[in-house]
């Protein structure tokens, strides 16, 4: 596979055609993007099992034990579960990859501070699942479990650069300079 890349510049142009080095290592690149859509799947799923293991007595319906699966994938789920996790019904497993999108595309990055997150995400996500048996409490408890992962990891992130600070602040009376925090 030999691509040729055009480069305009103001005034000149010319074609910079990669190197089998530079392929390799952007193929490399996209198969860890797809790596990270992989685990970010696997995680939603897993998520998606804690809701239904959480309803199991009162909506059978949502998840089966992997125990219990036919025909099981050969994914995360089923690797660590050694039949004792709950696999999400598909339809479940939908509802979450909706809810899923709502959140990212409500909270970005962050999480919004406003009142009735919660609230606002399972509207919007009603909105979208008109035909579903999937009941609000369900959806409730994957938001909930969605927005406390979130938070998790927001608070590593400030804890991790507050340690950084320190560190730096640390450093620079031994070494009587002004340490940046990036």
């Amino acid at each position: 596979m030999h691509a040729t890349l055009l480069f305009v510049t103001d005034i000149n142009s010319f074609t910079y055609s990669p190197t089998l080095q530079e392929l390799a290592l952007l193929n490399q690149v996209e198969e860890l993007g797809n790596a990270i859509d992989i685990i970010q799947e696997e995680g939603l799923k897993y998520i998606a099992g804690y809701a239904a293991s959480r309803f199991a007595n009162k909506y059978n319906h949502l998840g089966t034990p992997t125990e219990m699966v036919v025909n099981p994938q050969n994914d995360w789920i089923n690797y660590i579960s050694k039949g004792r996790l709950i696999s999400s019904s598909s339809e479940l497993l939908e509802v979450a990859k909706i809810m899923n999108k709502e959140f990212q595309n409500y909270h970005g990055n962050f999480i919004q501070k406003s009142p009735g997150i919660f609230k606002i995400i399972t509207d919007k996500v009603k909105e979208k699942i008109i035909n579903t048996t999937i009941p609000r409490e369900v959806l409730l408890c994957l938001i909930r479990t969605r927005t406390y992962i979130r938070v998790r990891i927001i608070n590593k992130q400030i804890s991790a650069e507050n340690h950084k600070r320190k560190h730096n602040k640390k450093m620079s009376i031994f070494t009587n300079r002004r340490a940046t925090t990036k």
